[in-house]
């Protein structure tokens, strides 16, 4: 970088060429010798690209500067002049003639470390390039297909529908590649960001020194454990079982069933790695068992829903068909609800064939627990929302054009109320709170109105009998969509999911997306227009069954 700043400032004009010529100097590698500094060729070698990359924003800097007439002198005294008041200065750390190549790779590694910003990927990346370079110095492109290969490798990871199927973490794009060295080393949750950069350095320290050098009963550097046991002992090795990783997790990325399952998985803290070592442990056992037997792709399956019945167990307990009848919100049990409901909508997009859950939408927006039809009043304390829920309800009210006399003085009450309120002025309003409650309960009741039931009237429903935490009452949505219609009545909450579906603007899950829809509840063309607007104890028992048609196999 330096040699490409000396050379434009050289080539400015003729006052500065004689000036610093005497400074400039050549770098030449013996195996890159095709390497112009003056004339980087980008298509020969990845090298020349980069090299061509970074001398066309350095000459394209200075022209800008000198087109503008910016005087650069500053600029230039800091690299040469011994009288600038600010300089550049280098420090240079000499290396002992007869020093191996190994100990200057170790020293370069040691002054640099923690004090250039580079991730323990990149560090490891220039391991492998170093290797493939000592191994192949005749042939540039050696080192050229490691990093053409690492750059597939990290686009991949780039990519946020791949990069959270097989993580939870909010990490740096930078960084992602790292989680394929820390699978391989079996990095620890404790571990320092350094814990697989130092495992591989012991890998290549081993491939590199000479033989004799190796541990016996009276050396002392040995191979680690960690490589002996995974019987990699060169860097060509390791790198092979890195593409084998990258590849099963693509593989595994690009098929539906360990897509949703692995995904599921993963959600729930289990590392793809620790899915696979599950995987060949049963197909070893298996095995063992009965030396004939094939492992199917069906023995995958069992053994994968296997591992996520597991992560239903409570106390050591495992979860049974019965206990989901049970689940209340709120009666610690919303871990165990927010499980069950994910699992619903994975397996739902698995049987839909054509439909993938979308695992990186889940884990980058806020989810709630959404109660389907409910009345709250807790979180309408201030005046605005009062007056925004009676204009949601207002809203359905004049869709629905209702013909009884309640749902007609409802809208009516809930106009007069709306306009009373916007005709105070602002700063100075007092909300109406002795007329808002019972509008606000007859309109709950006017919602919650179930004749098949038993309900009789309007005004006769017992809102405190609606039982609003169970199962069969919940489901997954996006805390935006949840919070912006403040607790509205279901059929504001419908109406909101249809629109937002339909303009894709958030993702909705399948099963939330056709509960709402009344896909469980058979049509009837006997159901009024107004039953068919409504979450009533038909909808929520047909929900329920639905559920446990989904998920009943993996807990019997």
């Amino acid at each position: 970088m330096l040699l490409l700043l000396m050379r434009s400032i050289a080539s400015l004009g003729e006052d500065e060429r004689d000036e610093f010529s005497d400074s400039l100097y050549d770098i030449s590698y013996s195996n890159r010798p095709d390497l112009d500094f003056k004339n980087p060729d980008p298509k020969k070698t990845i090298d020349g690209f980069y090299l061509s990359e970074a001398k066309g924003v350095i000459d394209r800097w200075f022209k800008e500067k000198k087109e503008g007439h910016i005087n650069l002198s500053d600029f230039r005294a800091s690299l040469l002049y011994k009288n600038a008041k600010k300089q550049v200065k280098f420090i240079w750390y000499a290396i002992p003639s007869d020093s191996e190549e190994l100990v200057s790779i170790n020293i370069f590694n040691r002054l640099n470390k923690g004090k250039i910003g580079l991730t323990s990927s990149e560090l490891i990346k220039a391991l492998f390039v170093l290797d493939k370079e000592e191994e192949t110095p005749d042939d540039s492109t050696a080192a050229a297909q490691i990093v053409m290969e690492w750059n597939e490798m990290e686009r991949k990871f780039q990519d946020d529908r791949f990069w959270y199927f097989i993580s939870n973490e909010s990490r740096n794009i930078q960084t992602r590649i790292d989680i394929l060295f820390d699978f391989l080393t079996g990095k620890p949750a404790e571990a320092d960001s350094d814990y697989s950069y130092r495992l591989f350095q012991n890998l290549f320290d081993y491939t590199h020194m000479d033989e004799s050098a190796h541990v016996t009963d009276d050396k002392q550097f040995a191979l680690d454990p960690l490589w002996v046991r995974l019987e990699i002992s060169s860097m060509r090795e390791a790198w092979k079982e890195i593409k084998r990783t990258f590849d099963r997790l693509v593989s595994w990325y690009d098929d539906s069933m360990y897509f949703h399952y692995v995904g599921f998985l993963v959600s729930q803290g289990s590392s793809p790695m620790e899915v696979h070592k599950k995987l060949e442990t049963e197909k070893a056992n298996r095995h063992s068992s009965d030396k004939n037997y094939e492992w199917t792709r069906e023995d995958t399956r069992a053994a994968l829903r296997r591992m996520i019945t597991d992560r239903f167990k409570f106390q050591g307990k495992a979860m049974t068909i019965a206990d989901i009848d049970k689940f209340e919100y709120g009666y610690g049990t919303n871990d165990r609800i927010r499980r069950l409901l994910l699992l619903f909508n994975v397996e739902l997009c698995i049987h839909s064939g054509n439909q993938r859950f979308k695992f990186d939408k889940y884990k980058t927006e806020k989810w709630d627990i959404e109660h389907i039809d409910s009345q709250n009043d807790s979180c309408l304390q201030e005046p605005e929302d009062r007056i925004q829920w009676l204009k949601n309800a207002t809203f359905i009210l004049k869709i629905e054009n209702p013909s009884s006399d309640t749902g007609k003085q409802l809208l009516s009450d809930c106009k007069d109320m709306i306009e009373e309120f916007d005709r105070q002025v602002k700063g100075e309003r007092k909300f109406p709170n002795d007329k808002y409650f019972p509008i606000y309960t007859r309109i709950n009741k006017y919602f919650s109105f179930d004749a098949n039931s038993g309900d009789t009237s309007y005004d006769e429903v017992d809102l405190s009998a609606k039982d609003k935490d169970s199962i069969n009452n919940l489901t997954l949505l996006n805390s935006d969509i949840n919070r912006s219609y403040k607790d509205a009545p279901f059929p504001y909450k419908r109406y909101v999911i249809i629109e937002t579906d339909k303009a894709g603007s958030h993702f909705i899950p399948i099963g939330t997306r056709n509960l709402f829809l009344k896909y469980y509840t058979s049509t009837d063309s006997s159901v009024s227009q107004l039953q068919a607007m409504r979450w009533n104890e038909e909808d929520k028992k047909n929900y329920l069954a639905y559920m446990h048609k989904i998920v009943d196999p993996y807990f019997e």
